[in-house]
């Protein structure tokens, strides 16, 4: 078996790797070859596993908010452990410090376990959580001097400096905000904040699941997690905003809502839950210091 960098000419046969590699994962979407070409362009570096002339595995990896995650593929037919080791000893070393992170479903033990051969540790996961949007949600009163709206087009960098101050970390930018725009029908309305005393303390961005509606005909919207600076926490703004989020994405004729969150954070499946979310996907993070 041969180790060796990706070249342009192997998008295709990437392209049909990875296909038949995930096709029985959760709610996979098979890719176009410009749509793994998007996705390999934002990694820092991709290498291929080659076996008599067939590509049998591939790794790419790129800095996400939660680490450097490096995503390792191998094909079904093959045996993953000697591919993804090969893998994974010519990657990891190109990682320029910080941790390593790969992203597991949790129903994969044996795969977790062989991870945890390699030095990794389970670190937390994330939880994909779906709701039912039959009907409105109540929204809390808020306390004094708070006051729920929809975002401003003039909020715009406040709305981002916001965001990255509640989590302590750089996690949107205004290209962002301006490429939600080229969703058909988006709007800053689906944008939910709070607002005290002139300044922007807290916010959730909802959003039409495109690729999802557009592959499995569905109607279902996406939120984000909902930003809360520290300094106004504990005044009930997370269940307001997601509940209002909920009731807009229903207005504009969804059905269900999705969002992503990660394990371990009691307060925020406890409120999920009352709103009615319900756990669909699981996947387990797997860290190592490189």
């Amino acid at each position: 078996m041969e180790i060796r960098r990706y070249r342009p000419d192997d998008l295709a046969a990437l392209t049909d790797l990875l296909n038949t590699a995930l096709e029985d994962d959760p709610e996979f979407i098979p890719y176009t070859t410009d749509k793994l070409q998007n996705e390999l362009e934002e990694a820092s570096s991709v290498w291929l596993a080659v076996e008599d002339e067939r590509l049998v595995g591939a790794a790419f990896y790129k800095p996400m908010w939660y680490g450097k995650e490096i995503v390792p593929f191998a094909s079904q037919d093959a045996e993953y452990e000697t591919i993804e080791a090969a893998l994974l000893d010519r990657i990891e070393p190109e990682i320029d410090g910080g941790e390593a992170v790969v992203a597991v479903p949790s129903d994969q033990a044996e795969r977790i376990a062989f991870l945890e051969g390699r030095g990794y540790a389970v670190d937390g996961g994330m939880v994909q959580l779906v709701a039912s949007l039959d009907e409105d949600r109540p929204i809390p009163e808020l306390p004094d001097g708070y006051r729920l709206r929809s975002l401003h087009p003039g909020d715009k960098s406040e709305f981002v400096h916001m965001v990255n101050a509640a989590y302590d970390a750089e996690r949107l930018d205004e290209a962002a905000v301006d490429g939600w725009l080229d969703f058909p029908g988006w709007s800053e309305d689906w944008v939910q904040v709070v607002g005290y005393r002139g300044d922007l303390v807290a916010g959730v961005v909802a959003r039409p699941d495109r690729a999802y509606n557009e592959h499995f005909k569905a109607n279902r919207g996406y939120l984000g997690p909902a930003a809360v600076l520290p300094a106004h926490g504990q005044q009930g703004l997370g269940r307001a905003l997601t509940a209002a989020s909920l009731n807009f994405v229903r207005s504009q004729g969804m059905d269900a809502a999705m969002l992503y969150t990660t394990q371990g954070k009691t307060a925020v499946h406890r409120l999920t839950a009352q709103l009615g979310f319900r756990a669909t996907h699981r996947w387990t993070f797997l860290k190592k210091e490189v």
